[in-house]
C-alpha cells in the first residue's frame, strides 16, 4: 500500500517465469515497454496496479558458442539476444550499429567484453547476474542494467 505524498520504493526482487526474462513494470498490460524497473520509485499519488513485462529473445546463440566475434552481428535487427551461458567473450564491434536492439542477455561466464562492442547501439539493457563482469562492464560505460539474480 502507499501513503499519499510519500514514495513507495518498489522491490528489488526479479519474478521468475519459465523460458522469459523479467523487464520490469508497467501500469498498462498491453504494453512491451518497462516504466519501472526493481528498485524504482514509485511516486503516483493514485490507484494503480503494476503489470510484469516479460520478453523472450527473436534471437538466441547456440549452446556450445563460447565467443561472439568482431563485429558478428554488427548492424543486427534483433530486438532482444541471448547469449549461451557458456559465452565467455564478446569481441570488438560485435553487436556494433544495432538500433533495434533494446535487451541483451550476457550470462556470468562472460568475463571478456570488448569496450567497443556495442559501439553505435544505444538505448540497450543488459540482463545479466548481479556481480557479474556485465554488470561491472555496464556500469562503466553508461548502459542499463537489470540484474537477474
Amino acid at each position: 500500500m502507499k501513503t499519499h505524498g510519500i514514495l513507495l520504493k518498489l522491490s528489488n526482487m526479479i519474478p521468475k517465469r519459465e523460458g522469459w526474462y523479467f523487464l520490469g513494470w508497467a501500469e498498462s498490460a498491453d504494453t512491451s515497454d518497462p516504466v519501472y524497473l526493481p528498485g524504482d520509485s514509485f511516486t503516483k499519488d493514485a490507484d494503480a496496479t503494476l503489470y510484469a513485462i516479460w520478453g523472450q529473445p527473436d534471437f538466441v546463440l547456440p549452446a556450445a558458442l563460447t565467443s561472439v566475434g568482431e563485429e558478428a552481428f554488427a548492424n543486427c535487427a534483433f530486438c532482444f539476444v541471448a547469449l549461451s551461458e557458456k559465452t565467455t567473450e564478446i569481441q570488438r564491434g560485435a553487436f556494433a550499429d544495432c538500433q533495434n536492439l533494446k535487451y541483451i542477455y550476457i550470462p556470468e561466464a562472460c568475463t571478456s567484453i570488448n569496450e567497443e562492442a556495442f559501439n553505435g547501439t544505444s538505448g540497450l539493457t543488459i540482463l545479466c547476474e548481479t556481480g557479474s563482469y556485465a554488470e561491472y562492464f555496464a556500469s562503466r560505460w553508461g548502459f542499463v542494467t537489470l540484474l537477474t539474480a
